[in-house]
């Protein structure tokens, strides 16, 4: 990972604007979409899938540039013409022009990541999280496991800001990280000027969050270089006031454009930093998507239909059966087979392997032994297990357990166990 802020722009290619904070429409996709120019920028994206080595770069669009700004389906026709459009310039356009420059700038970044890089446009935030809310329960579709979601909503482009505001990090794992990185940035991180308004539950990360995703917007705060806090404060009361959801939420000529950059920036060394963590990004113990997040990384086994017929072996506690990683990276599937001596008491008294390769029986046993049953009489079963590996171009990356016949159990794992960093931004 990059470990200066200077090293990090760098890699992130030309994200920060040129001389006085404003940069060429070639140059700049957000500026380009806030002024609603889609005969230059319609043909940047739409999706891009981009593989180097073990590097996977997804862009999954939602029609950004018809539904860009449309608060009111696009247009007011109860205007007077020439006012009745609902540009949505800041919100958000600046998000999605923010998505666009990070998926540039992933593309071209000269180390890959040990894990894939995921960016989704989604839509009808104002209408629901429809959008969002989609991607969330249809998680099985992607072809990688999302870990954390980095949200991009209304960055108003006014100048270089000093804070950042990303409630939600401070409930996970990676909170030290987001600390770590806003310290290098010079960005001081505040809560939620009004939590009131309760803006966690009403953006896209919210409806990542609440399947599991450790998920969070990435925000200004108040205060701006130059300029008092009183006056961060004022700028958000016109916006909110005078162009939040009108017509007037429109590209000015004269915006400054460097904070947006700084804090694309300062998202791209999140997402590096997501990208090389060893363990797995969680939610933070007695966090309310906590249990979420575990059944959502779970691979349950359904204990009723692996034993029918069978009521003395009634399962009150199933191990999860992992797939050996090493057996992954290696390739390695087949068929295990054990035998199983469960005691009065329910505890599993012995396991033993009786054929299959090492590494899958190993897994088998080391989950197994932990099972527990109804007290009874002493009991005896084998178990089958087959583990299989799906292809490179499956369609669901997540981990499944399923139950062939009573005894008889299939694991089935991506043999590149796909993780990813996710990207988001409300194209309304």
């Amino acid at each position: 990972m990059p470990s200066t802020t200077e090293q990090v722009h760098s890699d992130a290619l030309d994200l920060l604007p040129r001389e006085g904070g404003k940069s060429s429409r070639r140059q700049s996709v957000v500026e380009c979409l806030a002024s609603g120019i889609d005969g230059e920028c319609a043909g940047i994206v739409s999706r891009v899938q981009h593989e180097q080595g073990n590097r996977s770069i997804w862009v999954l669009e939602g029609n950004i540039f018809n539904a860009t700004g449309a608060e009111r389906v696009g247009i007011d026709p109860a205007r007077a013409k020439g006012d009745q459009i609902y540009h949505g310039a800041v919100d958000n356009a600046t998000g999605c022009g923010i998505l666009l420059e990070l998926a540039r700038a992933w593309v071209g970044t000269k180390l890959a990541p040990p894990r894939s890089i995921l960016f989704a446009a989604v839509t009808a935030e104002e209408q629901g999280l429809l959008g969002s809310e989609y991607l969330g329960k249809h998680l099985d579709q992607l072809p990688v496991q999302p870990i954390i979601d980095l949200n991009y909503d209304a960055l108003a482009p006014i100048g270089i800001p000093e804070e950042v505001e990303v409630s939600g990090a401070e409930r996970t794992t990676f909170y030290p990280e987001v600390e770590k990185i806003a310290k290098d940035f010079k960005l001081a991180i505040k809560p939620d000027a009004h939590p009131e308004a309760g803006h966690y539950y009403r953006s896209d990360h919210f409806s990542l969050g609440r399947v599991g995703i450790p998920a969070f917007s990435i925000s200004e705060g108040l205060k701006f270089k130059g300029h008092d806090l009183a006056w961060g404060e004022a700028q958000s009361k016109d916006y909110v006031e005078h162009h939040y959801h009108k017509p007037a939420d429109a590209f000015v000529e004269t915006w400054d454009f460097s904070g947006d950059a700084k804090l694309a920036s300062f998202g791209y060394a999140l997402g590096q930093a997501a990208a090389t963590q060893s363990g797995e990004i969680k939610w933070l113990p007695g966090d309310e998507f906590e249990k979420a997040q575990k059944k959502l990384t779970s691979t349950e086994i359904d204990g009723p239909a692996l034993f029918a017929g069978h009521p003395e072996l009634q399962a009150v506690h199933t191990e999860q059966i992992v797939y050996p990683r090493l057996a992954r990276q290696t390739r390695i599937t087949g068929v295990t087979k054990i035998k199983v001596s469960v005691a009065k008491d329910g505890s599993v008294e012995s396991a033993d392997g009786v054929t299959g390769h090492p590494l899958l029986v190993q897994a088998l046993l080391d989950a197994v032994r932990k099972w527990k049953f109804q007290p009874g009489g002493r009991r005896e079963f084998e178990l089958n297990f087959e583990f299989v590996l799906t292809g490179v171009d499956v369609s669901r990356a997540r981990p499944m357990f399923e139950v062939l016949e009573p005894f008889y159990a299939k694991v089935v794992d991506h043999p590149n166990a796909i993780y990813t960093i996710l990207y988001s931004a409300s194209n309304h």
